[in-house]
């Protein structure tokens, strides 16, 4: 048996239309496990997490970025979303 396992960085998922479209390419990959780096979410809820994985059966962690990038000045962080 063979796990898919994909790992994006998606750089934001806070526009709707963003969000449809990567849930239309995860569709189409059919990966397993699913690491999305950079969503720029403050809180990644439930709503949102089974939107993206376009199911209401799957698990997933949000992990709040850590260091220099964690949303100082610098416009990066917003942490990722594995499910």
């Amino acid at each position: 048996m063979k796990i898919k396992i994909i790992s994006w960085n998606v750089r934001g998922l806070n526009a709707r239309d963003k969000r449809v479209i990567v849930k239309v390419l995860l569709k189409g990959w059919r990966a397993d496990v699913v690491c999305l780096q950079e969503t720029k979410l403050k809180e990644a809820t439930t709503e949102v997490v089974k939107e993206i994985w376009g199911s209401w059966w799957v698990d997933w962690i949000h992990l709040n970025a850590v260091g220099a990038s964690a949303g100082g000045g610098g416009g990066g962080g917003g942490g990722g979303v594995v499910g």
